[in-house]
């Protein structure tokens, strides 16, 4: 995946020309990353602020149902023999990502690295079509799944002097969205029709008939608030 993402040969001149966003940018996805780290760090604060608001909604209090201390952990009062502690969690993976780059810093210490040219299978040199595409990596998910997706295939081939060397090749792969196509279309289309035959029952041109619109709209309310 992260090659794909960040190595390989660039697909595009956008691609190619390709610079690091500016720091307000990077200083955006960052306040939101901190906040999540924070949040499971820090179970029992956020808890706490979210509880506030519950409870003046609700009239219900979630942190009285945990007990535990400090804000790294918690745990419902009826299960007293467990906890979660992300704290303990954090620290255990940083004492053993340490004591891995160690391991392996101790074991490659005499190494030496070489620079030497991309395996390129016996071509002159590497293109961007000879690479692996995200396409390609997420197939297994469009084949297991293709009840979902409703993967498509078309390949139309040039034919040349043998199967082994043809003129040219193109293929097409398209993926469709059943919720896209059967929930969120049909919704939308009846959604505008519907504000389409409104705004014309509604919107008269008829000062008159906005008159009436402001009458009932004020006699609503006095029912209302009267019944309140």
């Amino acid at each position: 995946t992260f090659g794909i993402s960040f190595l390989a040969v660039p697909r595009s001149a956008s691609a190619r020309e390709a610079v690091e966003v500016p720091k307000s940018m990077l200083a955006a996805m960052g306040i939101p990353a901190v906040l999540c780290a924070a949040a499971g760090l820090f179970p029992v604060i956020i808890i706490r602020l979210i509880d506030s608001v519950n409870n003046d909604i609700m009239k219900s209090s979630i942190i009285n149902s945990l007990a535990g201390f400090s804000s790294f952990v918690f745990y419902p009062v009826s299960i007293r023999k467990s906890g979660i502690s992300p704290l303990v969690i954090l620290l255990l993976g940083a004492v053993i990502t340490f004591v891995c780059y160690f391991i392996i810093s101790f074991i490659g210490r005499n190494t030496k690295s070489r620079a030497y040219g991309t395996w390129d299978c016996g071509y002159i040199s590497l293109d961007s079509k000879m690479q692996y595409s995200a396409t390609g990596f997420s197939k297994p998910i469009r084949i297991v799944f293709r009840s979902i997706f409703k993967p498509q295939r078309e390949l139309q081939v040039g034919e040349g002097v043998s199967p082994y060397f043809i003129k040219s090749a193109k293929y097409k792969a398209s993926t469709q969205s059943i919720f896209e196509k059967y929930l969120y279309e049909p919704i939308v289309k009846r959604t505008l029709n519907f504000a389409r035959r409104t705004r014309f029952l509604v919107q008269t041109g008829s000062v008159h008939t906005y008159l009436i619109y402001i009458f009932v709209a004020i006699i609503a309310m006095f029912v209302y608030y009267a019944r309140a």
